[in-house]
């Protein structure tokens, strides 16, 4: 978790990641953009966020569900304050809530 948030601090991990210098490729880096892939068929999706989220921010999040409803994929975001990965979990139990309520919805 140190190396990646190392990675992360001085703007390294997505060339570390991708094996490539993404800011001088950025047609190759085009290849992995999840948005380039997106198409109807996409099951819906639930984007639980933290407002304190240091890698992703809110904006960001909050642009990608935008996109994911303008190409008619049901999409529902929940933000929670605090936490990451895991942490998100463990800090705000609701959100295992938000979870079931979601899946409950569209696993029918």
């Amino acid at each position: 978790m140190e190396l990646w948030r190392f990675l992360a601090k001085n703007r390294l991990l997505l060339s570390e990641v991708f094996g490539f210098d993404v800011s001088k490729d950025t047609t190759r880096l085009n290849n992995y953009m999840l948005t380039k892939h997106i198409n109807s068929d996409y099951p819906p999706t639930l984007l639980l966020h933290a407002r304190n989220d240091l890698l992703v921010s809110l904006s960001q999040v909050e642009q990608f569900n935008t996109f994911l409803k303008g190409k008619n994929i049901k999409s529902e975001l929940y933000i929670v304050d605090d936490g990451h990965n895991a942490e998100l979990i463990n800090n705000n139990p609701d959100a295992v809530q938000e979870i079931a309520l979601f899946l409950d919805k569209y696993l029918k």
